[in-house]
């Protein structure tokens, strides 16, 4: 699957003098202005598109991570906490995103502490004290951390 992943952190990566729409341009492999401004649009970053990288809020910054990986086009979406510092109407809007993929037969892999995406899982893989369950949706509750 080499090429084929796409993968985001809610780490915060150092983009020095770069304006959000060259950090989706550079992972296209064949430039595309309709495709740029169809995720620009997308991932409501069209006002920002001149902006410096920098200065961006840390969920504006989520949502440009999320739409550079939309631009490589992967078969498999990696995500690390893609609702990090999103408010209530981008995490809505991400959901609709991903179900998109999903519509596509792109894979989606994500983590989250949030109980509203489980909701939407096909599998739940809970994490506690280093063992691993795998739980379908239906079964799932989220469990109060005893420590």
């Amino acid at each position: 699957m080499k090429g084929n992943i796409g993968w985001v952190s809610n780490y915060r990566e150092p983009f020095l003098d770069m304006r959000v729409q060259e950090v989706i341009e550079i992972v296209q492999t064949q430039k595309n202005d309709m495709k740029i401004e169809a995720i620009l649009q997308t991932f409501s970053l069209m006002a920002l598109r001149h902006q410096a990288v920098n200065t961006l809020s840390d969920g504006e910054f989520m949502r440009l991570m999320l739409a550079r990986v939309t631009a490589q086009d992967p078969l498999l979406f990696l995500l690390d906490e893609p609702d990090a510092h999103l408010d209530f109407y981008y995490k809505q809007e991400l959901k609709d995103i991903v179900a998109s993929w999903l519509k596509q037969g792109k894979v989606v892999i994500y983590s989250t502490h949030d109980e509203s995406w489980v909701q939407n899982a096909q599998q739940v893989w809970w994490i506690e004290a280093g063992n691993v369950q795998l739980q379908s949706p239906g079964q799932f509750e989220f469990q109060k951390n005893r420590n």
